[in-house]
């Protein structure tokens, strides 16, 4: 080939089907299970928001006839609020780790 020669550029090869329309969130099955998991997780809310309440009355009488906390009831409360703190990350879309049921209560 010389120098002065055109050179000869071919097209790319363009496939003719058409590309598949994108996927509808509606029909997405994970987005309906962590709707599931979400309206679940908001029922329990609803009833660990009064326990973690009745726990704090109880430590407040604890500590105010005592003198001192009552141990079991702070380790039941802090298990409840890291609880409701795991639920409210998931429910919102900021975590995608379960909480208890779905995963250990460590």
């Amino acid at each position: 080939r010389q120098l002065d020669e055109p050179i000869e550029l071919e097209e790319p090869m363009f496939d003719d089907a058409p590309e598949p329309p994108p996927a509808s969130p509606w029909s997405d099955g994970q987005i309906w299970l962590r709707g599931f998991f979400a309206i679940v997780l908001g029922v329990l809310f609803t009833f660990a928001a009064p326990i973690l309440g009745v726990l704090s009355l109880v430590q407040f009488f604890w500590l105010l006839f005592t003198g001192e906390k009552n141990e079991a009831v702070a380790d039941i409360g802090a298990k409840i609020s890291q609880w409701m703190a795991d639920a409210g990350r998931f429910g919102s879309g900021a975590s995608e780790a379960k909480p208890f049921p779905w995963n250990d209560a460590g």
